[in-house]
């Protein structure tokens, strides 16, 4: 699509997604915080202004970008086919740091809505749970996390969100069948007298939806665990297997900001591989 079309794209996709939202609320609250700690130093220098000492005016916006609330910057161009753009349909860049969408290889509303809210899973990292990518486990555990939520629930994996959602009703359906049904060829269904109890048929219901939930977990986990892999894999290609295999479990788990956090901080993640 072209650079406008991007912007246009970008916006909707903003305006429509409560998961984006909530990243970019929660950065701009980082952004107000630390704006507040600045206010507080005795010899502060605001870079945003110029008439504060030792201020001045804020760097022009990269060609093609536009700011969201939160501060944050994202830049709608063509990206290169050689070095680190090359398979990349989006990526994260600094300074400033902001978020780069590849308009020559973004193709629909679907596909914009994916790699933003995959590289401000990034940006969120970054900024707000101090994550460093010079790690590679911390690389990896945002890896996780980003492609938890994008590649594997929303994008080009979306094919398990499909089949999955909605599937406790459909098991549970399928469970009064079974439970109802003629144990034999010559038997009859039972009539609503003799009916089998709620109790039991609500047990066996929940059995099916719980094992096909765990399957449906167990998947998206396959997935999110091969995908962090190959994207750990562009900056430590040796380590990424070892890396994301070491804090899976926990990035997994860890849904912040949408809540479930299981409190991960960089401590839980600073192991540096070399």
């Amino acid at each position: 699509m072209k650079d406008s079309e991007c912007f246009g794209t970008l916006l909707r996709v903003v305006n429509k997604s409560k998961r984006i939202s909530r990243l970019l609320g929660e950065l701009e609250k980082a952004e107000k915080k630390k704006a507040a700690v600045s206010e507080n130093k005795k010899d502060r220098k605001d870079p945003k202004d110029p008439s504060s000492p030792g201020g001045t005016s804020p760097p022009p916006l990269p060609p093609n970008s536009k700011t969201l609330y939160g501060d944050v910057i994202v830049t709608c161009r063509m990206c290169h086919d050689y070095g680190a753009e090359e398979h990349a349909r989006a990526f994260v860049q600094a300074p400033p740091l902001s978020v780069v969408l590849c308009s020559n290889r973004l193709e629909s509303e679907a596909e914009t809505e994916e790699v933003l809210l995959h590289e401000l899973i990034h940006l969120y990292d970054l900024s707000v749970k101090k994550l460093d990518f010079t790690s590679c486990n911390q690389l990896a555990y945002s890896e996780v996390r980003a492609n938890r939520e994008s590649e594997c629930k929303i994008g080009k994996f979306n094919y398990l969100s499909n089949l999955c959602r909605g599937s406790r009703d459909r098991l549970a359906a399928s469970a009064e069948a079974v439970a109802l049904a003629p144990s034999d060829a010559t038997a009859t269904a039972p009539s609503a007298a003799t009916s089998l109890p709620a109790s039991y048929i609500s047990s066996l219901s929940a059995k099916f939806s719980n094992g096909y939930n765990n399957w449906c977990t167990d998947r998206l986990k396959d997935c999110t665990r091969q995908a962090a892999y190959y994207a750990t894999s562009n900056m430590y290609p040796l380590e990424s297997r070892d890396c994301v295999s070491e804090v899976f479990e926990k990035a997994f788990k860890d849904m912040e900001p949408w809540g479930g956090s299981e409190n991960a901080t960089t401590s839980n993640t600073s192991e540096t591989r070399t």
